[in-house]
C-alpha cells in the first residue's frame, strides 16, 4: 500500500502521519504549511517569530522529525490564502466550506503520485476530493476525530442554555454545525471506511444513521515525549489540572463549579491550560476559582502535565481526547466523563461519571486529594495501561484496517 495523507494543520501533533510512517505505508503528506528545517518555510516561521513570537513559535512547531524521510507536499500560497480567508470570509460556516474545497482543488491539481490509498480527517477532507479519488480507483479512508456534528450541536445547545453568557455563539454556532453536518454526511457517503478513535464516537455515528460495518474503532496514541513523572514526593499543594480549549464543549463550567467547592489556598488549586473561548462574563465566573493560564506552545504543555497531580476533564463531546492519553502517559490519575472517549478504565486509571454529575465529581476528587496512595497507584496504572495504546499498537491497528479495506475494495 502507498498512502497519501491529507493533513489538516498539525492535527494530533502529526500522530496519524507518524503512525502511517511507522507502518511503512506512508508515501506523502499534503498540508498547507510545514516547517522543514533549513527551508524557505522554516525561514518564514523565523521571520514571523520576530514580529509575533507566539504565532512564529506555533508555525515552527509545524514539524515532526519522525517524518523527515517522507515527501511533504505543501504550498505557501495556499497557507496564505487560508489565513486571509479566515479573516475575511464570514460567517464561519462559509469559510469552512470554502477552505475544504480550496484544499481539495489544490490536491487534485498537484496530483497524488503513486498513492493507491488516501486518508484524511472527516470534516476537513473535501467530499468532492474523496469522490474524485474513488472514481480513479483509490481506496479512501476517513478519520472521524470527534463525535458527529449532530451530537456536538445538541450538546452545545444544552450548555448554552445552562450557562448563558459564558461563550459567544448561538445562531452562528447552529450555522457552523449545519455546515459540518452536511460535509460529514457527504464524506461518509464517499469513503470506503471510517476509523473512529473511541467506541463513543462509533456509537454516536451509528445513532445518526451510519452503518456499523463502515466504522472501525482504532484508538489514538501520543508521542514518545510523554513519559511517567515521579509524583511520590509529598506536596504541600495538590494541583487539579485541565488542558484543552477553555470553553463550553470541554466542560469548563463544571470544572469551575467543582473548583468552587474544593479549591483551598495553599492546599488545593485548580488550573486550566489552553486557549480561552469564554466571554468576559465567563472568564470572571471561571476565574473566581480556577487559574486560567491561556494558550501555551505544545512544548510547554508537556511541562504543565508534569506539574499536575490529578487530571480533571468533564468534557461534553470528544472523539478520544489526545490530552487524556498524554495525561495517562505521564502517570496522572484521571476524572472524566464518558463523552471523553477515554481508553482509561473505571476504577483502575480513572473515575468516570457524567460531565454534569457535580456532586459525584466533588466526591471523587476529594477522595483522590486526600488519598496519596490511591493517586499514585492510579497514576502508575495509567502509565502501564497507556503502553497498550502506544504508537506501535496504533500503527499496527491502523495498517490492518486500511489493508483490509483496500483488499475488500479490490
Amino acid at each position: 500500500m502507498r498512502v497519501a495523507l491529507i493533513q489538516d494543520g498539525a492535527r494530533g501533533h502529526y500522530g496519524l502521519a507518524i503512525a502511517l510512517r511507522r507502518a511503512g505505508i506512508l508515501e506523502s503528506v499534503y498540508t498547507d504549511f510545514y516547517a522543514t528545517p533549513a527551508t524557505v518555510h522554516s525561514a518564514v516561521a523565523a521571520g514571523v517569530s520576530r514580529m509575533a513570537p507566539a504565532v512564529g513559535k506555533r508555525m515552527s512547531e509545524r514539524y515532526a522529525p519522525q517524518l523527515q524521510d517522507v515527501t511533504i507536499r505543501q504550498s505557501l500560497p495556499l497557507a496564505a490564502s487560508l489565513q486571509v480567508g479566515s479573516r475575511f470570509i464570514h460567517p464561519v460556516s462559509a469559510y469552512y466550506r470554502w477552505a475544504s474545497q480550496r484544499v481539495g482543488r489544490w490536491v487534485r491539481r498537484v496530483g497524488l503520485g503513486n498513492a493507491d490509498v488516501v486518508v484524511g480527517f472527516v470534516r476537513n477532507i473535501d467530499p468532492d476530493l474523496c469522490r474524485w479519488c474513488r472514481d480513479r480507483g483509490l481506496t479512501v479512508i476517513g478519520d472521524q476525530m470527534i463525535a458527529p456534528a449532530a451530537t456536538e450541536r445538541a450538546e452545545m445547545r444544552i450548555q448554552q442554555q445552562r450557562w448563558p453568557g459564558w461563550q459567544a455563539g448561538g445562531t452562528e454556532n447552529d450555522d457552523f454545525f449545519s455546515a459540518i453536518d452536511e460535509v460529514e454526511r457527504s464524506t461518509w457517503q464517499n469513503v470506503d471506511h471510517v476509523v473512529a478513535p473511541s467506541r463513543y464516537v462509533k456509537d454516536e455515528m451509528v445513532r445518526h444513521g451510519v452503518s456499523a460495518d463502515l466504522v472501525s474503532v482504532v484508538n489514538y496514541a501520543v508521542g514518545e515525549q510523554y513519559t511517567p513523572q515521579d509524583r511520590s514526593a509529598d506536596r504541600d499543594v495538590i494541583t487539579v489540572g485541565f488542558m484543552g480549549t477553555v470553553g463550553l464543549r470541554k466542560g469548563i463550567p463544571y470544572f469551575a463549579e467543582v473548583a468552587k467547592r474544593l479549591a483551598r489556598p495553599g492546599r488545593v488549586r485548580f488550573v486550566a491550560v489552553g486557549p480561552i473561548e469564554l466571554t468576559e462574563h465567563g472568564r470572571r465566573e471561571a476565574g473566581a476559582s480556577v487559574e486560567l493560564v491561556g494558550k501555551v506552545p505544545r512544548s510547554e504543555g508537556v511541562e504543565w502535565l508534569r506539574r499536575f497531580d490529578i487530571f480533571f476533564f468533564p468534557t461534553t463531546c470528544e472523539g478520544s481526547a489526545y490530552v487524556l492519553m498524554e495525561a495517562m502517559a505521564t502517570g496522572l490519575p484521571i476524572v472524566t466523563s464518558p463523552n471523553s472517549g477515554t481508553v482509561a478504565r473505571e476504577g483502575e486509571e480513572a473515575f468516570i461519571a457524567p460531565y454534569d454529575a457535580i456532586d459525584t465529581h466533588v466526591a471523587l476528587l476529594e477522595r483522590l486529594i486526600a488519598d496519596r496512595d490511591l493517586r499514585l497507584e492510579m497514576g502508575r496504572s495509567a502509565a502501564r495501561s497507556y503502553r497498550q495504546f502506544d504508537l506501535e499498537a496504533y500503527s499496527s491497528r491502523l495498517a490492518d484496517v486500511i489493508g483490509r479495506t483496500a483488499r475488500d475494495r479490490g
